[in-house]
């Protein structure tokens, strides 16, 4: 192998290290989002779509403007296929389980029909929809 063949094998090699390093990071807290976490959820701001690492930071971004544009939340439901984006308003959020996000203490989401036997698995309390849960539900956290 030549010495230009060389270095630009090691450039290539360079390369692809920095291209496989680049993450994507929570719009809320900055943490970085893993592509085969369970927990991430996203939505769209302002046409363009946002991740987040976990329920709870989709929630406090929505508190922390209210006045902002927050299209087309999505997350995974525990319970659910895979890593199946869901429509955020199609699942109930359980908080105070015993299962731990990638931030602590998070909300689940869980299909409406899971919500109980989720519940009778991991503990928790009630659960509510999107729209029911509020800044208060995420400060008790």
């Amino acid at each position: 192998m030549t010495t230009a063949s060389r270095r630009l094998f090691l450039a290539s090699a360079i390369l692809a290290a920095c291209a496989q390093r680049a993450t994507e990071r929570c719009a809320h807290c900055g943490m970085t989002v893993r592509s085969d976490s369970r927990w991430r959820a996203g939505a769209t701001v302002d046409g363009r779509p946002v991740l987040f690492d976990a329920p709870r930071c989709l929630f406090q971004y929505r508190f922390a403007a209210p006045g902002r544009a927050l299209a087309e939340p999505w997350v995974i439901e525990h319970y659910g296929p895979g890593d199946r984006r869901t429509p955020a308003r199609e699942v109930r959020f359980v908080p105070g389980s015993r299962l731990r996000g990638p931030m602590g203490i998070d909300l689940v989401p869980v299909a409406p029909a899971s919500a109980e036997r989720f519940r009778a698995d991991h503990g928790g309390r009630a659960a509510l929809s999107y729209d029911d849960v509020s800044a208060s539900t995420i400060d008790a956290l």
